[in-house]
Parts: structure tokens; sequence; C-alpha cells
């Protein structure tokens, strides 16, 4: 027996000693007592038994025999399964699409460059929201000034952060 099986219960124990005839002739008695069936199953048992001692053959090889059936019963090794990505196609993959990455951005977008003439502001309209405040666009050589007027002096004390 082993440990896949599932253990014998007390009735299934009982009953095997009784039928192997390992059991007291008391314990015997009680347990026929207990299962009038047992006594036609121990007697067709004892039939097979002395039938089985008589007709079976003798093994000469009996290891190579269970070697055999051994080998019968046991499942097959299952084959090794492989990965569908191994690291050598995972790497190969990335280094397709880093160089097709690459090759689509120089096609299409390119390398900017940055330039510094090209930046450009307009002031639409300057408003302010306190009437006491006023606020203008004065523009002189090319650059937009915002002049607000009516604000209070900070004081000297004032931390700027």
């Amino acid at each position: 027996m082993n440990n896949s099986e599932p253990t014998l219960t007390k009735l299934e124990e009982t009953l095997t000693a009784y039928l192997d005839g390992k059991l007291s002739p008391a314990d015997a008695a009680t347990f026929e007592a207990a299962h009038p069936e047992v006594a036609a199953e121990r007697r067709q048992h004892e039939q097979l038994r002395a039938a089985l001692a008589k007709e079976a053959p003798a093994l000469s090889h009996g290891d190579f025999f269970n070697h055999q059936i051994l080998r019968e019963i046991s499942p097959a090794p299952s084959p090794v399964k492989r990965a569908a990505f191994p690291l050598w196609r995972l790497a190969f993959g990335a280094a397709a699409c880093m160089l097709a990455a690459a090759g689509i951005f120089f096609a299409f977008v390119g390398p900017q460059k940055s330039r510094s003439s090209d930046y450009y502001a307009q002031v639409l309209s300057v408003k302010a929201g306190d009437p006491d405040i006023t606020a203008q666009l004065v523009e002189a050589g090319g650059v937009a000034v915002v002049w607000i007027d009516g604000l209070d002096a900070l004081p000297s004390n004032y931390v700027l952060e």
C-alpha cells in the first residue's frame, strides 16, 4: 500500500483479517454473527486460494517479471515542454522593435532643433479686476510690456519666495 491509497476502515481491516484467517476463533465467530454473508465469501475465497496454489506456475525469473509489469503500469515520462518564447527569441524581438522604432523616428519625425528666434508670445488683452488698478500694454522696439499702476508698495521687511 502506498500513500496515495486511502486508509482502510475498521470494517475493511476486520474483513481482511477474517478472510486471511488471522482472527482468533472467538473474534471470527463474533464477526460471522454480525455479518452472516461473510461465511459464503470466505468459502469462495478459500476455493480461489486453493485453485491458485494448485494451478499457478512458479516463476523462474520473478524479478524480471515484476520489472516488466512495473514498466507496463508506470506512466510514460512526459516530454519536456519547451518554452514558447525562449530568451534568445525575446532578445531578438526586442532588438527588432528597437530598430523599427529608430527607423520610424528618423524617417518621419527627425531630430528637433531648438530655434530661439522662433519663440513668439502675443499679449492680446490686458484687464485689471480692481477699479483702483490700471493696466496697459506698452510696445516699444519689438518688446511688449504690461504696465500696471495703482499697486501698493511692498513693505521693506517682506520676504519674497
